[in-house]
């Protein structure tokens, strides 16, 4: 008994703080950690995503630090917006067609009654009569114009009446008309609005949220130490302070589609005017910032992309958390890279960016024009190379033994040039510009 005691006294504080970290951390997100080549000795290396930033942990897992990741907000004018009221509806013109007052002369002689010797409400209960005989019409509206009767049908979902089922049946588009002399047509009349005046605009915007901008980095590269899950932080990555820094998107406003119904409004009263518009966020660059919040450096793309490596954009709430970034390690260099999807003409290519991290100048700079290339497959293998340049290029294209198989040149400006290949395989893209590789590409041959 003492023993079992002895052993629940001694596990019972554990029990508690386990209890109480399991509570805390619960709804936190994936165990991540620095790569100790990006890390100092005074910063710890194990770092949680929570839901609103990043929660840093000691070796014993307690907490030191939180990194909060602020809610950037994107606000733009959706609608510039006047309105009026509709006060009446007026007829414009009523069009006499086809005569076709025969057809009730000889209905009336075949009932036995002289047509020339009906009254004006006679005639009007003749047609109502010749149409229910012949036709089955039986709900049938008679509008009385003093000069003419409008007697129009009502069976068929309201078409014979403008604007319907707005108005009803109160005002006739299309039927019969018959006139005080007895003659009868088939007619068509036509109506316009009465508006009161436009009033004043009403302004309305959007606002875009992007929740968690922070990027997962990925260590690329055969001396790294770090283990294969991402990593959201850094304290040596950028620079060579002792505080910590990470990577974000940086994202720009352009127009999205505007989904609209085409379908035939013509009779709809016009009671609403103005502009609208609809945005979508693209990301046109990367910045490193700083536990504070500081930015620290940044870089344009020069273009803007919807998506870059996996991490992709959807309208409304951002979260841009995710991983697409990769971090390369080559010797004493640092790249950031990533590829983007590029359509042209129908077909895709993947462009991939270099850039370089300078921790010296604490700085991101462009290592070349990304390059783009894709491979059709035909009757010849033929490699498509897109480089946008405006100097002179030279593109090489080796085996995977070092053996050069093509060698072609894109002039300033031309952008693109097809390299054909004989046998399927693994080979080696290169670009060069005054003699320095400026980019390289595997690309596979099927």
């Amino acid at each position: 008994m003492k023993k079992i005691v002895f052993c629940f006294l001694l596990l019972s504080p554990m029990f508690s703080k386990a209890q109480a970290d399991y509570v805390q951390m619960k709804n936190c997100g994936s165990l991540c950690f620095v790569p100790s080549e990006y890390s100092d000795k005074e910063t710890p290396g194990l770092h949680i995503l929570q839901s609103d930033g990043v929660s840093i942990y000691d070796n014993d897992i307690r907490l030191v630090k939180n990194i909060s990741l602020p809610v950037q907000e994107y606000t733009y004018q959706s609608s510039r917006i006047r309105t009026r009221a509709v006060e009446g509806i007026e007829r414009t013109a009523v069009e006499r067609l086809q005569e076709v007052t025969d057809t009730y002369i000889n209905y009336a002689a075949s009932q036995e009654k002289d047509y020339a010797a009906l009254s004006y409400e006679e005639r009007q209960e003749l047609i109502v009569d010749y149409d229910r005989y012949y036709y089955g019409l039986t709900n049938t509206e008679v509008h009385d114009e003093g000069e003419y009767a409008l007697i129009v049908y009502n069976e068929y979902f309201g078409n014979n009446f403008f604007n319907y089922p707005a108005y009803q049946y109160n005002y006739p588009k299309q039927g019969l008309l018959l006139d005080k002399d007895g003659k009868v047509y088939n007619f068509r009349a036509t109506y316009d609005y009465k508006y009161s005046e436009w009033s004043d605009y009403t302004v309305s915007y959007e606002t875009i949220k992007v929740e968690n901008n922070i990027i997962a980095c990925n260590i690329v590269g055969a001396q790294s130490s770090s283990l294969l899950s991402p990593f959201y932080i850094s304290s040596t990555l950028f620079n060579d302070d002792n505080s910590l820094e990470y990577l974000r998107p940086v994202y720009t406003l352009v127009d999205a589609p505007v989904y609209s119904w085409s379908g035939d409004c013509s009779e709809e009263p016009v009671t609403t005017d103005g502009e609208y518009s609809n945005k979508e966020l693209v990301i046109c660059g990367l910045e490193v910032v700083g536990e504070s919040g500081a930015v620290l450096s940044s870089i344009s793309f020069g273009k803007e992309y919807d998506k870059i490596g996996n991490l992709s954009l959807m309208s409304g709430t951002v979260v841009a958390m995710g991983s697409g970034i990769s971090i390369i390690q080559l010797g004493e260099n640092r790249f950031i890279s990533f590829d983007t999807s590029e359509e042209e003409d129908g077909e895709t290519s993947i462009c991939k960016h270099f850039y370089r991290i300078n921790v010296v100048a604490n700085s991101i700079e462009a290592v070349c024009a990304p390059v783009c290339v894709s491979v059709v497959q035909n009757s010849l293998n033929t490699i498509e190379v897109d480089y946008d340049t405006d100097k002179d290029a030279n593109v090489e294209l080796f085996s995977v033994g070092g053996h050069k198989c093509a060698s072609q040149n894109i002039n300033a400006g031309t952008g693109r040039l097809r390299m054909n290949v004989n046998g399927c395989g693994v080979y080696i893209l290169t670009i060069s510009e005054g003699g320095t590789v400026v980019g390289s590409q595997k690309v596979l041959i099927n």
